[in-house]
Formats: structure tokens, sequence, C-alpha cells
């Protein structure tokens, strides 16, 4: 399996200042540079004149005025559009109207960095977990504490992040349950004094309609380049009713929160506008500060424009997630672990690294429990684990055909890409309704007479793709260049989000199986079947297996 590198969406092409002071925005940073990393690999790229389109998700232009308009994944890093723009991206402020942190003041606070700089920020809550939003996640990066100065300097601990979960309920689409825990590639020496740990809010009810928080976070203050200081801002906790009937225009174009603001959300604000957070901020803490101890309430999440007097800045609530978090510490954490989790006085977590010695074997008159079978998603009878499954055909599109690729593109509709939405090796294929082969991909023929029966097991996501569109794993005996194939499973976008394959997220390991029971060879093919270029399906790998 490939390990996914997705990309956050702050990175989207827009070359408009004024369109993106105008946006709903999803609070992490744009990128510096304009090297874009969707390449194509075709080996007929001079014959291949698809009509390409920014990969940032369905009827975008239809919303010009929204950086991410409801239904674009925000999971994007340094994304550059198809139509071969080369212009810079601009940037938008981020923390506005706040100040400079001292040393020390937030030493939970951390900064996410890849190889362009800072990106997202977070917040340590155990020596080896630091707290964010999902939509910061994907990619290789490391997590830097203790480093309130000279952000992309040094000084400070930087580790690697090892690991990164996402809270199950998370919606890109809404961007509700923008939690994300990481977990560190080792833990934080927590002898440092520039280093400590935030307490998390467990209180329902808190923080009430009124109270001021402090939002933190490494971003700029009206000018383009990231600040180097730590910068932080007050503002006002508002109702969810409230924050959900804001409405307003935001440079000349209206829109409206309605029905977009959830129980996991907490909006806060002031009168007037001029303070808030924005892009860089995403991931970051929302703090109450009592008598010099600060609780963290929030996670810095999303918003129309930024520092708006119509528009609310809105954050992830803590006490609804609390008990996934708590869950999660208890599993993956090394001590100390503070006491508001359940797990403080257990001796540490179970797979974290904790300092609790392995459990006792079973005694030998009670043998372990025979493992069961693990379910790989929508497959309610997979046969994943069978050892009798040999794979004959492996290819996750990092090469060409001509170096040792397998599929080959069936036409204009059929593109290859060294790299997609954060994955090395992307095939994409869209429309297909009106000419299957053009939208398809196939192999030439595997020979498969010693099998009954055969599985294709793929990655993919679906872009775009409306209820009735869908793809399929097709396969005939053989006979690659006809239009003569049965098929083994089709995936279909799904009605409602939480129903079957939701678009713009990565789906893994899913079976398509198949007879070849009587056939000597299999040709395997690979077609989106829709109606419209902005219907995509991106796959990533595909294993072929029999038995």
């Amino acid at each position: 399996m490939k390990t996914m590198k997705l990309q956050s969406l702050a990175s989207v092409i827009i070359t408009s200042r004024f369109i993106l002071t105008t946006a709903e925005s999803i609070r992490g940073s744009a990128p510096t540079n304009t090297n874009g990393n969707i390449e194509s690999i075709d080996d007929t790229t001079a014959n291949n004149v698809n009509d390409e389109r920014d990969l940032q998700g369905p009827d975008a232009d239809s919303q010009p005025h929204h950086l991410f308009p409801q239904g674009v994944d925000p999971e994007f890093r340094h994304l550059q559009d198809l139509e071969g723009t080369t212009s810079q991206v601009e940037k938008d402020s981020r923390i506005i109207g706040g100040s400079s942190a001292s040393n020390g003041e937030f030493e939970y606070s951390i900064s996410m960095q890849d190889t362009q700089g800072h990106f997202c920020g977070g917040s340590l809550i155990t020596p080896n977990l630091v707290l964010t939003a999902a939509h910061c996640l994907g990619g290789s990066y490391d997590v830097v504490v203790g480093r309130t100065r000279n952000i992309n300097g040094s000084g400070g601990q930087s580790i690697p992040k090892k690991q990164e979960i996402r809270h199950p309920e998370y919606n890109s689409q809404k961007t509700d349950n923008d939690f994300a825990i990481l977990v560190l590639n080792e833990a934080v020496d927590m002898s440092d004094n520039n280093v400590g740990l935030v307490k998390l809010n467990t209180q329902t009810s808190y923080p009430s309609v009124g109270s001021k928080v402090t939002v933190v976070g490494w971003g700029e203050t009206q000018a383009r380049g990231l600040s180097n200081d730590l910068l932080k801002v007050e503002v006002e906790v508002i109702s969810n009713k409230v924050c959900d009937s804001s409405s307003g225009s935001v440079g000349g174009y209206s829109d409206s929160y309605k029905g977009q603001i959830s129980d996991s959300m907490m909006c806060a604000n002031v009168n007037g506008g001029g303070k808030d957070a924005c892009q860089g901020d995403s991931g970051g803490p929302c703090v109450v500060e009592t008598n010099g101890q600060h609780t963290q309430v929030g996670v810095v999440s999303w918003g129309i424009g930024c520092a708006s007097a119509a528009f609310p800045g809105v954050y992830s609530r803590i006490s609804e997630a609390f008990k996934w978090i708590d869950d999660t510490v208890c599993e993956k954490s090394v001590n100390p672990i503070p006491p508001e989790f359940s797990c403080s006085n257990n001796g540490g977590g179970n797979n974290g690294g904790g300092n609790q010695p392995p459990p006792p074997p079973p005694a030998p008159n009670n043998p372990p429990p025979t493992p069961q079978p693990v379910s790989t998603g929508n497959n309610e009878s997979s046969s994943f684990n069978n050892p009798n499954w040999r794979t004959v055909l492996t290819d996750d599109f990092t090469q060409t055909r001509t170096k040792g690729g397998h599929f080959i593109s069936g036409g204009k509709d059929a593109r290859f890409y060294s790299e997609a939405k954060g994955v090395k090796g992307v095939v994409r294929l869209q429309r297909g309704a009106g000419n299957a082969k053009k939208a398809s991909v196939y192999t030439d023929p595997i020979t498969v007479r010693s099998y009954s029966k055969c599985r294709a097991i793929v990655d993919f996501m679906l872009l775009g793709m409306k209820r009735n569109d869908e793809w399929c794993v097709e396969y005939s005996d053989g006979r690659g260049n006809g239009d003569n194939y049965s098929t083994a499973r089709c995936f279909k976008a799904a009605e409602k989000f939480g129903e079957g394959f939701n678009v713009k997220r990565w789906w893994e390991d899913q079976e398509a199986e198949f007879s070849v029971k009587n056939m000597d060879e299999v040709t395997l093919r690979l077609r989106c079947n829709s109606t419209s270029r902005k219907r995509d399906v991106l796959i990533s790998e595909v294993k072929l297996q029999c038995n």
C-alpha cells in the first residue's frame, strides 16, 4: 500500500487576491512556490489532448468567491491547477488584529512543517501526541515544539510525524468534526523549559456565550510572508444559533452560514470584525485563560473571509470530541498522561510506548483465541485474508508502460500522473458513458488457466461524481482491444455522505471478485462511467490476485 500524501487545499492556485480575501477559508497556509506536482507521465502525452481542469472538486467555478466552497475537500497542499497557470499563489492574512506571544506563554503550541515550512498549527496534549485539524493531514512533515520565535529557523525540538489519526466522523464536505491526532516518532523532551502540555476542556457547557477566548498561530499581519513570531488574538464566544444565522457580503459577494454550524463547532468573533484567525492557523489552539492556566476549548477550523464583521471564525469544539480523544490518548500515549484522561493512572497507553510491562502470555491450557477476519471497508463478505490468494499483478502507476507499468491507456479520457492528490502514481479516468474505451485503462492478457477465480484490489478516490456516476472493474477472456467485457464490480458515488463511496477521500483495499473458470487468459480493465469530464475517478493502486 502506498503512503497517502494528501495535500492541504490552502495551496489551490488562486491568482486574484480579491477572490482570496472573500473566500470561505479552511485555515491552512498557502505555498510560496509555483511548482506543480501533478505531472503527466502518459506515454502518449503528445497525442492526449484531454481537457484538463483543476482537481479541487466539482463545480468550483460556479462559486468563485469561495476558496473552499462547501463540498471541496481541503486536504491538499502545494497543488497547482492543471490549466497551465504559473502565477504565484496570493496569500491572505492570518492572525488578524493580534499581537506577538511571549516566550513560553503558549508552551504547548506546535508548528507542522514540511519542506515549504510552516503550514498548520496544533497543540501538545501528551508527550507524544498532538491535537490538530483533520484538514491539515497528509504528506511528510515534522512537528516543531518549543520555538516561539523564528518559526522556520532553529531551536526547540523538531520531531517527525509517525502516524495521523483522523476523527472517524470527520466530514470534509462540511468541515465537521475537524479533529486529528498526530502520533510523534518519539516523545517530546518535557524537561525543556519552553515545552508543556495543554489541558483539554471536558465540559459540554464550557465556554459559555460571551466568554473571552484566545486564538494562537503563526501567520501574517496584513502582509505577505509568514510571521516569525507566534501570534495571539482575543475574541468572544457567540452561540451556535447566532453563528448559523450569520450572513452578509464579503468583497461584493453575498454568503451565509445557514445550516453549516453543527454541535461539534463553536464560533467566536468581535463586534465589527477586525480580529480573527485565518489561513495558516488551522489546527492551532483556541484557549480560555484563568489565573494563568490555559484550557483548550477549540481547534482553528474554517470561516468565510477573515476578520469579517459578518462572519465569525469557526472552531472545532473539543468537548464534543473528548471521548474519541480520550480513547486515542489511552491507546497511543506515553507517560506522563494528564489527569483529565481516564487512563492517567493506569501506567500509560496500550500501543504508544508507555512504561508499563507487556501483558503476560496466556496460560498453556488457555490458548489465544483464533484471529478473526478483518473487515475491508464495504466488503461485507471479504476473503481478504485468505492465504490461498496469489498476487499475479501489481501496479501502483509510478512507472510508465515502457518502464514496467501494466496498464495501457484506452484514449483521451484516461491519463496517468506522477502525482495527484498527494499520492505518487495515479491514473485518472473521466466520462466514459458514451465511449467506454476512451475512459479506460486495460492490461495485456494475463494467464489464469490454473485458477478458478480472481479479484482486483483497488485504491481510489471519486471526484465530482454524482449518485448516478460510477467506475467499474471489468474483465474479458484476453481480448483487451474490444468491448466484450463483463463487470466484476462497479463503485458508485454515495447519495448521502456517510453512505457508500463518498467523494474526495481515498478508499483503500476495495475488492472486485470474478470467475475465471475455463479461461486461459484474462484482460483487466478499469473504466469510468459518467457523462462529464468534471466527474473523475483517481486510482492509485491495483492488485490482481487469483486462486
